[in-house]
């Protein structure tokens, strides 16, 4: 399985248990898929996980955009012009397209995980296996290497 990207709003996703959230009520609101080389979600249905998030207002955050969130509901408790407050309504604004930007750069590790979350619960550890062997792209690297004698040969300090 790859390895999880280095970015704070994607460890969040899935500290938080975002991803197993929308897996779940994926898994009870969907009938069981049939084949189980298939992905069950795609990129297609890439915007039901980012409606989930923003319905469940759990949608990802950068301790700076919260650090911001703090600094505007303090600036209108403390009455602050209307020209202000606008500026911070901008900045949020800001924060949440540059969030679901950087959701959709990573959309291939985040369906990923939520695929592989959803066959183990649709097919079990069979199904799991199988599933991986033909989609994980660390397996599918490998198999290439296999297949490619040179590159192969290669690692292995062969000539």
């Amino acid at each position: 399985m790859e390895q999880t990207p280095n970015h704070s709003l994607i460890r969040d996703l899935i500290q938080k248990n975002d991803l197993f959230d929308f897996a779940t009520d994926y898994y009870f609101s969907h009938p069981k898929p049939t084949d189980t080389l298939q992905p069950v979600v795609t990129k297609k249905d890439f915007h039901l996980l980012m409606d989930y998030l923003k319905k469940k207002k759990t949608f990802p955050k950068s301790t700076a955009e919260l650090n911001l969130e703090k600094a505007y509901e303090k600036a209108g408790k403390e009455n602050q012009p209307e020209e202000v407050l606008n500026k911070y309504e901008e900045l949020l604004k800001t924060y949440q397209q540059v969030n679901e930007n950087i959701l959709r750069q990573y959309q291939a590790y985040i369906l990923d995980e939520i695929n592989y979350d959803l066959i183990k619960r649709y097919f079990g550890e069979e199904g799991y296996t199988t599933y991986i062997l033909r989609h994980d792209p660390e397996i599918l690297k490998a198999k290439e290497i296999l297949n490619d004698e040179k590159k192969y040969n290669k690692i292995l300090g062969k000539k």
